[in-house]
Parts: structure tokens; C-alpha cells; sequence
């Protein structure tokens, strides 16, 4: 009986230090724990979850680790976005709220953090699969709350938007997962049984929550899976590469006249009028922006009085009206070095990973992902585990006093999570 209960404990030590249960615990529970919570898109969820990760964090550091260029440069770009976020507010027009925005942007720097120091190469399958998993739970808790309460959202009407509160952002959270998932089974040798029933519940997601732009994001996503995977683009000749890039840019150049060409009003809603505000805003501030989070000042200024809104719809219109042309430098940085390791490597997983981050990327140009960190998370998330696989090339071993140094500022940044969470 001794002996026995010795094997299980064993076992157990084991499964819990084993990198792919580490990995797929952290995919689900940053997903979880961020999407439960409206999205993660209220002020009061940032300051536990960073909080939460700057712990991880801390502990994760104590071990030997190994980054790559890529990593190094991801971090490097998130932290400067985010100390200039915070920094816009010394000359952002009254109402500006850099202080808030760096807040959320501390989250997502922690996050990346995070995932950089727990994931591991042969571990990125099982985040990904975390990732699913995550998004399988947001979306079952909102198909029984429709199906069980069936109650009707002042702003939503019957579309699927539980836990997370808006169905744009639902629907591509069920698109990356799609992608994901589809990913994940072309290679799984056990488990691809789950992960197919986990595609068919996206997308009965997708067709409840009625968002375009995920769609749009998804045909994106598929694209770009099935030119790293089904095409292994590294043995395509040349020609053949031109040629599948040009057809792929086709389908999105189609999808997207289609939507903002043929029926404007009815598939964008007030967007146009979003945009053609940030681009003004962005004219009468060229150089430095208005401020980080002045869109809705500006937007109750110069835009339509009788729609209350708050963000742009894009990622980077705002980013150029609030931050300026170095802040537009910033995030386009940011969203290119996860493509460089994609065009290094091939392979479903790092395919899959590819999909899931260019649907994001694509989506956060018609819609307000940034504000919704459970969305942001999932973007960084595949960002990670594409730049992970590619350490192997130039790998850098980090020192002893590069650890200390980075474990202070752990310790540090979880303080100033203390100090955001108990306010």
C-alpha cells in the first residue's frame, strides 16, 4: 500500500514538472481567467491577472533558460509601446487616459513575459491545446446560458456573447481556436478526437455570435494554415511561392472589398465614420498623437454626438491618431517579428500557431481587440508559440546576473500588480 501510494506520488511530481503540462496550464488559464471576467475588459481583472503572472513569472526565472533574437526583440518592442503609452500622457490632449492604457499594456507585457520563460519548443502543441481548451469553456458556458436563461443583452440582442460580453470579440476567439484545433489534429496522435469536436463547437460559435469580421479573420487564418502546412512552403519552387501568395492575397483582397465595398454600412456599421475620425485625429496631431485613450474625446468632439463610442474599431488607425506615427512604428513591429519566425519554419504546429496569430492580426484592424485583453492574450499567446520554436536557430543563454536582474523586476512588477489590484 506504501509502495503504491509512493508510484502515485510519484507520478504526480512528475506530471506537474513536465513542460507540456506547465504550458497547457498556462494556455488555459490565462484564456479562463482573463474571459470569464467580461473579457478581462473592465480595469478592475488587469491588476490581479498581472498580478497572478508576475508570480509565475518570478518563479520561472529561478531555472536556466535559453530565449532567441526574435523573443528578445518582441519584448523590446511591447516594453517601449508601452512606456511611450504611458509617457503620451505629458502632452495628450485633456481627457487622455495614458495612465489606464499602460496599465492594460502592462498586462499583456507580463503575459509575454510569462509565456516566454514557461514555454519550451517541445511544449508548444500542449499551449496551443491549453488555448483551445480555454475557449472550448468560454464558449459552452455561453451556449448554456443562451440555451438555459435565454436571455436577451440590451446591446448584443440574442447574438452569442457570454463570458465575455461582445460577440465580435467571442467570434474570434472561436475562429483562432478553429484554426488551432484543425491545426493541432492534422499531427495529434492522440487527442484528435477532442480537438475535432472542439472545431465543430467553434464553429457553431461563429454562426451564433454573427460577427463578419471573424469570418473574414478565420478565411485568413485557413489561408495562411493551409500555405505553411498543406503546401510546405520550403519545398515550393519559386514561381509556385509567387503564385500561392498571389492567390492568397486575392481571396483577402476580395473578402475585403466585398465587406467594405458592396454592402458598407450593413457589414461595417458606423466604422467608416470611426476611421475617417482617427485619420483627422491623427492629421491634427502628426507627430506625437492626441494621447493614449483619446479617441472617445476627440470621437465626443469632432465625430457624431448621437453615437457614444469609445475606440477607433482598428488597432492601428487608433494607435496612429493617439500615439502617433512612433506608436504606429511600435505595434507594426510588433505584429511583423512573429511572421519572420513563421517564414523560418513549417510544420503543422507552427502552422497552426501562424493561422490562429494572422486572424488576430487581421481582426484587430476592424475592431476594437486591443481593449478586450482575453482576445490580445490569445493574439500574444500565438505570437509566442511561434517565436519559441525558433530560439533553436540562434539560441541565448541567459546569465546568472541576467536572471537576478530580470527576477528584481519581476519582484517589482508584482508589487506595482499589488498596488494596481488592491486600489
Amino acid at each position: 500500500m506504501t509502495k503504491t501510494y509512493s508510484t502515485l506520488r510519484h507520478g504526480e511530481t512528475r506530471l506537474l514538472r513536465s513542460p507540456n503540462t506547465r504550458a497547457a496550464a498556462l494556455g488555459f488559464g490565462i484564456i479562463t481567467l482573463s474571459g470569464v471576467d467580461d473579457g478581462g475588459y473592465f480595469q478592475r481583472t488587469w491588476g490581479w491577472l498581472a498580478l497572478a503572472l508576475a508570480a509565475v513569472a518570478g518563479l520561472t526565472l529561478l531555472r536556466d533558460r535559453v530565449v532567441g533574437p526574435l523573443e528578445l526583440a518582441m519584448l523590446a518592442s511591447l516594453t517601449a509601446l508601452t512606456a511611450w503609452t504611458l509617457v503620451s500622457g505629458l502632452w495628450g490632449i485633456p481627457g487622455t487616459s495614458a495612465g489606464r492604457e499602460a496599465e492594460r499594456a502592462f498586462l499583456y507585457l507580463v503575459a509575454l513575459v510569462v509565456l516566454m520563460h514557461v514555454v519550451e519548443s517541445e511544449s508548444v502543441a500542449a499551449l496551443l491545446a491549453g488555448v483551445v481548451s480555454g475557449v472550448s469553456v468560454l464558449v459552452s458556458y455561453g451556449l448554456l446560458d443562451r440555451f438555459l436563461r435565454g436571455e436577451v443583452d440590451p446591446f448584443e440582442g440574442t447574438l452569442l456573447v457570454e463570458p465575455v460580453g461582445y460577440a465580435n470579440a467571442l467570434g474570434l476567439l472561436a475562429a483562432i481556436s478553429l484554426i488551432l484545433s484543425l491545426g493541432l489534429a492534422a499531427s495529434a496522435g492522440r487527442g484528435r478526437t477532442l480537438l475535432l469536436l472542439a472545431s465543430c463547437l467553434m464553429v457553431v460559435a461563429l454562426f451564433l455570435t454573427e460577427s463578419r469580421g471573424a469570418w473574414l479573420a478565420l478565411a485568413c487564418g485557413l489561408l495562411v494554415l493551409a500555405l505553411f502546412h498543406l503546401g510546405r512552403w520550403r519545398v515550393m519552387t519559386r514561381r509556385r511561392l509567387r503564385s500561392a501568395s498571389v492567390v492568397a492575397g486575392a481571396a483577402v483582397a476580395v473578402a475585403l472589398t466585398s465587406v467594405a465595398v458592396l454592402s458598407p454600412r450593413s457589414a461595417l456599421g458606423d466604422r467608416l465614420e470611426y476611421w475617417d475620425a482617427a485619420l483627422e485625429d491623427a492629421n491634427d496631431h502628426r507627430l506625437l498623437g492626441s494621447g493614449a485613450g483619446s479617441f472617445d474625446v476627440y470621437w465626443h468632439e469632432y465625430g457624431n454626438p448621437s453615437i457614444h463610442v469609445r475606440d477607433a474599431h482598428s488597432l492601428y488607425l487608433e494607435t496612429l491618431a493617439e500615439l502617433g506615427v512612433l506608436g504606429l512604428a511600435l505595434v507594426l513591429v510588433l505584429v511583423a517579428i512573429p511572421f519572420f519566425a513563421l517564414l523560418r519554419d513549417d510544420g503543422p504546429i507552427v502552422a497552426a500557431a501562424g493561422g490562429g496569430f494572422t486572424a488576430f492580426v487581421v481582426h484587430a484592424g476592424i475592431d476594437w481587440d486591443w481593449e478586450m485583453p482575453v482576445v490580445t492574450l490569445t493574439g500574444i499567446t500565438c505570437a509566442v508559440a511561434l517565436l519559441v520554436p525558433a530560439r533553436q536557430r540562434r539560441p541565448i543563454v541567459v546569465s546568472d546576473r541576467a536572471r537576478g536582474v530580470a527576477l528584481g523586476i519581476a519582484l517589482a512588477g508584482c508589487a506595482v500588480a499589488a498596488a494596481l489590484a488592491i486600489r
